[in-house]
Parts: C-alpha cells; structure tokens; sequence
C-alpha cells in the first residue's frame, strides 16, 4: 500500500460530517429516528454524527493498520470504503423521505394511507442502518482474518 497524506479510507472520517451537513441541509431541527428491534431512540442531529463517527473511526483505525502492516487487498479496501460512504449518505436523504404520522397512529381504527409509507420508509432507513453494521462487521473479520493468516504463516 502506498504512502501518501491523501487515502481513500479518509472518507471513512469525513462520513459523519457529510452525513450532518445532508441531515441539517434536507430536515433543519428534526430528530434522527432509530428503530431497532421495535425500540425507537430519538437522537438531535448531533448524536446521530456522534455515533456515525464512533461507527466509521473504528474501520478506520483497521484500515490504518492494513495500511502500516502492508496488509490487505487494495481492492477490498477501497469498495469497503466506497460502500460504507455510499451507505452513510444515503440515510439522510431516506430520513427525508419519512413523512411525519401522529403519535399515536397505532390507536387509530382506520389507519391512514401515510402510515403505510412511513412503514415502508422506516424499513428502507432500518435496512439502510443493517447493512452499514453488516459491512462494518464483515469488514473487522476480515481485518482480524488477515491479520491471523500472517501470524499463523509466520
């Protein structure tokens, strides 16, 4: 892997603030609903950065330890980075698409057509939020993966 001051795995820590600047720039003053596992937590706009920052640092300092150890494929690397910066800025603008429902839509007897995509909505947002996880896990196996060939090889 190559020495230079500019990497692809930077992306990784600009992401959060990509991630904050599409937020604010597309819903001003609205919360960042996080469902999982029928558990919904509110977080301001800064706490959902705060946690997209916490997700991306920890692939990062992977990525810097390929990188100093002369691991890793280079490929895999970089469409690691490009999927994980793909996912992050797509969550804003599905957050966008999520229409605002009463809060107490589940006591309605008739539901309204707007809860229907606000549903499907959410699992395009709970998916999106699923697969940067996934890909961050994957990514750390493989890390720890590489690391463990080489140290078995050796």
């Amino acid at each position: 892997m190559s020495e230079t001051s500019i990497r692809i795995e930077n992306l990784l820590l600009l992401s959060p603030f990509v991630f904050l600047f599409l937020f604010i720039s597309l819903m001003p003053n609205q919360p960042v609903p996080i469902i999982l596992m029928d558990v919904t937590f509110m977080l301001s706009q800064v706490e959902a950065t705060i946690v997209c920052f916490v997700l991306a640092a920890v692939p990062y300092l992977f990525h810097y330890m390929l990188r100093k150890t002369n691991n890793g494929n280079i490929f895999l690397l970089d469409i690691h980075v490009a999927v994980s910066f793909l996912l992050i800025c797509f969550l804003p603008i599905a957050y966008y698409q999520v229409p605002l429902i009463s809060v107490h839509w589940e006591k309605d007897q008739f539901p309204m057509p707007v809860y229907e995509k606000w549903e499907s909505t959410m699992r395009i947002v709970t998916f999106l939020w699923a697969s940067y996880l996934i890909v961050q896990v994957v990514f750390i196996a493989y890390t720890v993966f590489t690391f463990a060939r080489k140290k078995i090889h050796v």
